[in-house]
């Protein structure tokens, strides 16, 4: 896969994005630090590789730089706010799982989601809690 995204890496092909509607209030502090204990639970959430004398090398950085972004907006902007959330990823130097949080008032957020097929697979079946 690394092979693979160096030879396209505009692309986004490989990114596996996620959009969660909350219907609820948000502590954004709260959030925040409940992320970054997932990527220190589950440190290939901070991996990053390299090529190295001709192999590929995978690292942990010590500082987990999580990219947790806040924005303010309406509901009919989520979709085109999701879209441009999702961009390629520098497997060398960009961390690999990213966030986004939107609150459209206090009680409806959608938290946005991306991470790197390289290190993440939804394949366990996302669904709605109800």
């Amino acid at each position: 896969m690394f092979v693979a995204h160096q030879v396209n890496q505009d692309s986004t092909s490989y990114n596996t994005p996620l959009n969660i509607k909350i219907v609820n209030e948000i502590n954004r502090e709260q959030l925040g630090e409940a992320l970054s204990d997932l990527i220190k639970r589950h440190v290939i959430l901070s991996a990053r590789f390299k090529a190295v004398n001709n192999k590929i090398v995978q690292y942990f950085s010590d500082e987990i730089d999580i990219i947790k972004e806040f924005q303010t907006a309406s509901e009919i902007e989520i979709d085109n706010l999701f879209d441009d959330f999702i961009k390629p990823f520098d497997l060398q130097n960009d961390t690999l799982f990213r966030t986004k949080l939107v609150k459209v008032n206090s009680r409806l957020h959608y938290l946005f989601i991306d991470t790197h097929h390289i290190i993440f697979d939804w394949g366990f079946g996302v669904s709605p809690i109800k």
